[in-house]
């Protein structure tokens, strides 16, 4: 067996690497994690999947060429060759163009919420609140940082310095953004502290905006009661925030200048105004004393009161048929009442009752009416329809003074 030292067989695994064309050009699709551009220019970054993870390099001379760089958790796919990175025996992959296959993912994604938000009517017309026409406080929901916010201060105290705004920091990039924005959200409509949310960021690539298209940040915008306006990334940038909210504005400036009146604007909106409280008022005062003008007159006064008089006159009359008319109804209801009544006593009167047979005991005057009343031997009066009886008490049957006799 021929012995190796450690340059030799690492210089051997080095060569058969290079040997086999295959691996000479290759594309390796995968996570990117671990990535760093250094001050060379040089990218390093790693490649996994579930099972396994590959070190990649990519010089200065080829990062130029890129479009984008790569971020940790990006899905992408590398082109270059497979090589054995002598000075510590690693396997690795020199990489001379990067796709981002994350894209086509994420744009599936974003296809598949999209129709299911639509579906569930989150953006339909009908739930769009407006804007109110006065605003007064403005909440900014953005990075405290960066040119957005700055954009959206300037223009609002340009416009209008009246109104108040109110900035909400967040994460507006990142796994978290999405939840915190909706946080925001959700707390200036617990504790009311607006008239209108600005929902804003700069633009960037679909992996940056991604925050805003994440179901959680749908469902605070839709569950707002209070008007939202979507304003994330350019003109030509569309996220799901963007279709769910209020109003869309295509830039943080014009979301600005959505919210801020022109103070110019309202005092002129005040001074027409006025003018026409002065105008209504003027021609009310006009009219009141034209017509005082003509009840001066004995002729117009007289006419006045004979109108009022035949006015009165055939309110009266009208009054008088509809009480003739409620008299009789309740007379008609009264008669009725009585009649009913009449039945209920005939048919409840003791002679009629006598009459079908039956008839009254008395013992001592008085109406017998239950056992206790009855002792034996007592004599008693039985009352007919036509005539009476005088009769003794000789059986008394059933319980009695808590004894049971048998007659």
């Amino acid at each position: 067996m021929e012995t190796y030292s450690v340059s030799q067989i690492t210089k051997k695994i080095s060569c058969l690497i290079s040997a086999d064309t295959t691996l000479s050009g290759v594309a390796i699709e995968g996570e990117v994690s671990n990535c760093t551009l250094h001050s060379s220019g040089h990218l390093y970054f790693s490649l996994k999947d579930e099972k396994a993870k590959i070190n990649c390099i990519m010089f200065s001379r080829d990062v130029r060429n890129i479009d984008f760089l790569p971020e940790a958790g990006m899905h992408i796919i590398a082109y270059g060759r497979v090589m054995l990175y002598e000075k510590t025996s690693t396997c690795q992959l020199q990489a001379t163009v990067l796709i981002s296959s994350g894209m086509g993912i994420l744009h599936e994604k974003y296809n598949r919420l999209l129709k299911q938000l639509e579906a569930q009517g989150y953006f339909d017309k009908e739930v769009k609140k407006p804007l109110p026409t006065y605003i007064k406080k403005v909440a900014v929901i953005t990075s405290p940082t960066g040119a957005v916010i700055h954009d959206i201060i300037n223009t609002i105290r340009r416009r209008n310095p009246t109104v108040q705004i109110i900035l909400c920091p967040a994460a507006v990039q990142g796994s978290a953004a999405s939840g915190e924005l909706a946080e925001r959200i959700a707390r200036i409509n617990r504790h009311n502290l607006a008239d209108v949310i600005i929902l804003a960021r700069g633009g960037g690539s679909l992996e940056e905006l991604w925050p805003f298209n994440e179901k959680e940040l749908a469902d605070a915008v839709y569950a707002s009661t209070l008007p939202v306006i979507s304003a994330v990334g350019h003109e030509t940038d569309f996220t799901i925030s963007d279709f769910v909210a209020d109003v869309r504005a295509a830039t943080p400036t014009a979301a600005a200048e959505l919210v801020s009146f022109p103070l110019e604007h309202y005092l002129a909106h005040l001074s027409a105004q006025r003018l026409r409280i002065a105008q209504a008022t003027t021609l009310r005062i006009e009219a009141y004393r034209q017509r005082l003008k003509v009840l001066k007159r004995p002729a117009a006064l007289t006419q006045m009161l004979a109108k009022n008089i035949t006015g009165h006159r055939s309110n009266l009359t009208t009054l008088r048929k509809q009480l003739a008319k409620t008299a009789e109804t309740m007379l008609i209801m009264h008669r009725m009442q009585l009649a009913n009544l009449q039945i209920r006593l005939e048919a409840n009167d003791v002679s009629s009752t006598l009459a079908k047979g039956y008839a009254l005991v008395k013992i001592k005057d008085k109406l017998l009416q239950n056992k206790e009343q009855a002792a034996l031997h007592e004599p008693i009066d039985v009352i007919f329809d036509t005539f009476r009886l005088k009769a003794e008490i000789v059986e008394i049957k059933g319980e009695t003074y808590g004894e049971k006799q048998n007659i």
